[in-house]
């Protein structure tokens, strides 16, 4: 993402909090997940000097890379700049990573166990917390690193420790990975696409900005990230697929019918397909087939039909 909005910094400037997470002032290099102020006078005008950006990845020669405020991949190869990295908040034996509360544990580990990583190791971060997800025939704890690969934990040491979610505290759901076929909304303006443009994602190239999204009408894409994009329900793709936002219906519309949750004329007719009449407010007026001998109106809320065609494709095909 470009630069960090509501970054509150202490008044020595040693540490940051940012969206809750507390951040420290470090000596160390930067790694991915780290967040860098660009301090240097001199930079070009797509980086802002004195902005907070998130350091996306490190490139082969362990550059911060972070994304500049017109969207695209920048090297701070050269440029000045500080380093903060995410504060392991302790409390006896309880450790909190990213609002959630841990304890640390010295006995067997178990499946559904986290290990706390004490110092950065290759692609495992300081201060981030792994699940076991099973036990191999060593007996060892197996958990992924950040680029999938299994890991191992035997026993406590000066870079792990094993620790167990406490119980009163609920983990944050995992976010599914986008698959490609997938629809979402743009949420950012980094890149090409419009914040709120519905996208196709035709692609995954399981790199830092993996995912080709491309407008519904094939007129332009861009590259994005999981948390650049949310998913779109199933009820709003249906109206974004014809160009309309969530229920707007208009008359003429090809609708199906679900039963209404009070008096209506097509009760008795519950799935029927039919067009809209007439629109008053969110009530939609359908009409009433010939067949339907009831005397009550179909005056319907819009939560009781369903798309299934606008009126403009409607009048093309005819």
């Amino acid at each position: 993402m470009a630069k960090l909005n509501g970054v509150f910094v202490s008044e020595d400037g040693s540490k940051i909090l940012v969206g809750g997470v507390e951040y420290a002032l470090t000596g160390d290099d930067a790694k991915a997940g780290d967040i860098v102020k660009v301090t240097d006078i001199v930079v070009p005008s797509y980086v802002e000097s004195g902005a907070f950006y998130l350091v996306d990845e490190l490139d082969s020669c362990d550059d911060p890379q972070i994304t500049d405020e017109d969207g695209d991949e920048y090297d701070l190869s050269g440029d000045e700049y500080k380093v903060y990295t995410k504060v392991i908040v302790e409390s006896g034996d309880i450790v909190t990573v990213d609002g959630m509360k841990y304890r640390k544990v010295d006995r067997p580990h178990k499946v559904g166990d986290y290990v706390l990583m004490l110092t950065d190791d290759e692609d495992l971060e300081k201060g981030q917390v792994y699940e076991i997800a099973q036990i191999d025939s060593d007996g060892d704890g197996v958990f992924e690193d950040e680029a999938g690969d299994d890991r191992y934990f035997t026993t406590n040491n000066s870079q792990r420790q094993l620790v167990e979610l406490v119980a009163e505290s609920t983990p944050a759901p995992k976010v599914e990975r986008f698959k490609v076929g997938e629809y979402a909304r743009v949420l950012t303006d980094n890149q090409d696409l419009d914040v709120g443009s519905i996208v196709k994602i035709t692609r995954d190239d399981e790199d830092g900005r993996p995912f080709r999204c491309e407008l519904l009408d094939g007129s332009n894409f861009d590259f994005y990230r999981q948390d650049e994009l949310e998913r779109i329900p199933s009820e709003e793709l249906q109206f974004a697929k014809f160009g309309r936002k969530l229920n707007e219906f208009k008359v003429g519309d090809f609708v199906k019918f679900n039963e209404h949750d009070s008096i209506n004329g097509l009760n008795e007719y519950d799935g029927i397909f039919t067009k809209i009449d007439k629109i008053t407010g969110d009530l939609a007026l359908l009409v009433k087939p010939q067949f339907v001998m009831s005397d009550y109106g179909t005056y319907t809320s819009f939560k009781h039909i369903e798309l299934i065609a606008p009126v403009e494709s409607l009048q093309i095909a005819s």
